[in-house]
């Protein structure tokens, strides 16, 4: 009979093979609750897990968030009912990135013999609490991403003393800690020159890596590349004297339709994003 821990494992992969997130995270959750403290791969399937259920919920709210009238443009009851979605929308996101949290700073308390696997629960905290500041308003949103920017933080200064610059894993966190700059901090300067600084000293560095890495480094150093270019751009054409505190700011692909990842193979589908 197979370990309980391989059976978790393996049922989990199965999940994310069919689709099955939800169930996906339910097994990673109950391998959680074991003293061990999780393998890099385990990391990343309970990443991937968390990747899957939480971004439909982020495209929905922002689709249902960004098509509200405004007061007096809709009879009051459909403004309700439509608001109500909204928050409903927003609650279970909440809920559901706590429990991530929750998982992550727990996995953080064990013993890690890889730096890999410090840095990687480092900047899953920051992501997840960037999910949140995209959600919230004003105070509650200052707070939640002081927590992001604090995890970004940790968890690059340690990729940088622990890791080589064309790691995918280290590349993961230069690239979510610069969309964070972008998206909730609307430092659009900042979030470049992050972006290209990681950019810059990995492609002096792909050569030490192995094959299966080189294809993972390639991949986030694409998405760097996408959004250097993207957030130049809209550099280039914001007018001055303008007021663009509100305004919508290019992003990552990631908070368009999401297509999902797949549990198959090597799981580095959390590194990116």
């Amino acid at each position: 009979m197979l370990p309980r821990r391989s059976v978790l494992i393996a049922n989990a992969q199965l999940s994310g093979s069919a689709g099955r997130y939800k169930e996906m995270v339910d097994y990673m959750e109950q391998l959680m609750t074991s003293d061990r403290r999780l393998a890099l791969e385990e990391q990343n399937l309970l990443a991937l897990a968390y990747k899957n259920v939480i971004d439909p919920m982020r495209y929905a709210f922002k689709i249902i968030n960004a098509g509200l009238p405004n007061t007096g443009e809709i009879e009051p009851s459909f403004l309700e009912a439509q608001q109500l979605f909204a928050r409903a929308i927003q609650e279970e996101i909440q809920e559901t990135v706590r429990r991530a949290i929750k998982n992550v700073d727990g996995d953080l308390t064990k013993p890690h013999k890889l730096s890999e696997s410090q840095v990687l629960n480092l900047k899953l905290k920051g992501d997840y609490f960037r999910y949140l500041a995209e959600i919230t308003d004003a105070e509650e949103k200052t707070h939640v991403a002081e927590y992001s920017l604090i995890a970004y933080k940790q968890a690059l200064s340690l990729a940088i003393a622990s890791l080589p610059p064309s790691d995918p894993i280290r590349l993961g966190v230069a690239l979510n800690f610069a969309n964070f700059y972008q998206t909730i901090v609307n430092d659009t300067d900042r979030a470049c020159s992050l972006a290209a600084a990681a950019f810059d000293e990995a492609s002096s560095a792909m050569s030490n890596l192995s094959d299966e890495a080189r294809q993972d480094s390639a991949l986030v150093m694409q998405l760097l590349r996408e959004c250097i270019d993207a957030w130049t751009r809209n550099i280039v054409k914001k007018p001055e004297n303008v007021n663009t505190e509100n305004t919508e700011r290019e992003s990552l692909p990631e908070v368009t339709k999401p297509e999902m990842l797949k549990a198959t193979g090597t799981v580095r589908s959390s590194v990116g994003f």
